[in-house]
């Protein structure tokens, strides 16, 4: 696993995704798939990656109101398979609202491959979601916020995110 910190320029832009129109967005989204491109190259090539099934990319979120079957995502274009030479498997957040999902159409498929033996599957992202199986159908939904309001509580110290659970292991576990 690798994290990579986003510059202030990109921070910048995807904070503030809400503010801008159609026609920027559509400029930002072809920035930003370049810009991931630029890094899953540098990926490749840091761990000499040579067989590759495919890649996976469903953006980032500027738009997500799954109730009302809309979600838009930037760094999801095609372009980026172009750019990589690779196949990739994108837009399955916005497939998966347009079926009448959430977004997030793998977490209940993981769930079920990986974890069929449990009722019920939590997921800790940046929000929590849980999965479970009614009528045998897999279905998966979101609860409420939780590494965003992590990430916003790390920002208040000046850190981008709590490197190695430092921050953490200073707390003690309520048991």
């Amino acid at each position: 696993t690798v994290t990579v910190s986003y510059d202030k320029f990109w921070l910048d832009i995807l904070k503030r995704l809400v503010d801008f129109s159609l026609e920027e967005l559509k400029n930002i989204d072809e920035d930003y798939s370049s810009y991931l491109a630029n890094l899953v190259k540098g990926f490749i090539k840091k761990f000499n990656i040579k067989d590759i099934d495919a890649i996976c990319s469903h953006g980032h979120t500027a738009l997500h109101q799954p109730e009302r079957g809309l979600t838009y995502q930037i760094g999801n274009l095609p372009n980026i398979a172009n750019l990589l030479n690779q196949k990739v498997v994108c837009d399955f957040r916005v497939q998966d609202v347009e079926f009448g999902g959430q977004g997030a159409p793998l977490v209940p498929v993981g769930d079920q491959l990986l974890f069929s033996q449990y009722d019920f599957c939590l997921n800790l992202g940046g929000f929590a979601n849980v999965s479970t199986e009614i009528n045998n159908v897999r279905i998966a939904y979101d609860i409420c916020p939780v590494n965003i309001v992590l990430n916003y509580y790390v920002k208040q110290l000046d850190l981008d995110f709590d490197d190695e659970g430092e921050i953490n292991q200073i707390g003690a576990a309520i048991e």
